[in-house]
């Protein structure tokens, strides 16, 4: 629990306040209001109530409640016999309170809603891969490489979060590409070429359309960009593309460079670990590339 003194109250004043024991009366009282009344309780006045002893003068008790179910509770506690809560205090209390289960049931409708939308595109890319033996599990390799990559190069749990759900989805807008061009075991026409070259904006445009995952639509488009902008679909450089696109970027090729295609053979690690190193600063991020390299010394990158 935190609090903070943005009415007035010293800091230390509110701090003092948390991390008292609470007698075991009051502490029972609680669980009774969960367990039977489900109302909010108010009780002043050690000296009127069994609830109350020396230590708790005052306190408020409101469930919270989804739905007339009990989740969770909200308590205010004075252990001065001088500050008493009253009538007033316990309605606005039950007030916030109401809100704040609202809040939450939206929440946990949002995390349901995005769980289930994130499911079912994964099933598209997932149906995408079975179709081409040569590309099964790619994109989920890519994700955990990407992750890897991203947390070497300490990014937050956040931007951890948002690269492995854009890795998992990077290649979701080869859907609308056609299969005799996706599925070609020969070299690719510069027509052909140029129609695989529309997926990272396919993509972005699906993910868009939800209307939720701005920064992981931004990923997908630009995860084929080249650090000196010679890259595709818009031809962004350096700063330009967007860091997690860059770090994509890198796991992408490693991958596809160390996975059978169609086309080719897998090329030896050792190899596609140089192929990295020279083209840092020109394909790849130079940081990117210098945090793969420390993942790969780890011998991390064998686990998958």
């Amino acid at each position: 629990l935190m609090a903070s003194s943005d009415c007035g109250i010293e800091d230390e004043k509110v701090r003092s306040s948390f991390g008292r024991d609470l007698s075991n009366t009051a502490s029972q009282f609680i669980l009774d209001v969960l367990s039977s009344d489900h109302n909010p309780c108010l009780i002043s006045g050690s000296g009127k109530n069994k609830h109350l002893d020396d230590v708790v003068h005052s306190l408020m008790v409101v469930p919270l409640k989804i739905r007339d179910k009990i989740f969770g509770v909200a308590s205010a506690f004075s252990f001065q016999k001088d500050k008493l809560f009253d009538e007033k205090d316990i309605y606005y209390m039950n007030f916030i309170t109401q809100k704040a289960a609202a809040a939450i049931e939206n929440i946990a409708l949002y995390e349901n809603i995005y769980d289930n939308l994130f499911s079912t595109l994964y099933a598209f890319v997932t149906a995408l891969e079975v179709r081409d033996l040569y590309t099964r599990k790619h994109s989920t390799r890519v994700a955990k490489y990407g992750h890897m990559i991203a947390r070497q190069m300490g990014c937050t749990e956040e931007e951890l979060d948002i690269i492995s759900f854009a890795g998992s989805l990077h290649d979701i807008g080869k859907i609308g590409i056609r299969d005799d061009i996706l599925l070609k075991p020969g070299r690719l026409t510069d027509e052909e070429y140029e129609k695989i070259k529309e997926h990272p904006v396919i993509g972005a445009d699906i993910i868009s359309k939800l209307g939720l995952w701005d920064q992981e639509m931004k990923i997908i488009r630009h995860h084929h960009e080249r650090f000196d902008g010679k890259g595709y679909p818009d031809g962004i450089k350096e700063d330009e593309i967007p860091k997690l696109a860059r770090i994509l970027c890198v796991a992408d090729s490693f991958d596809a460079m160390a996975s059978d295609r169609a086309y080719r053979k897998k090329m030896e690690k050792s190899k596609v670990i140089d192929i990295i190193k020279e083209n840092s600063g020109t394909q790849f991020d130079p940081e990117a590339v210098k945090a793969f390299l420390e993942v790969a010394d780890q011998e991390l990158l064998d686990d998958f």
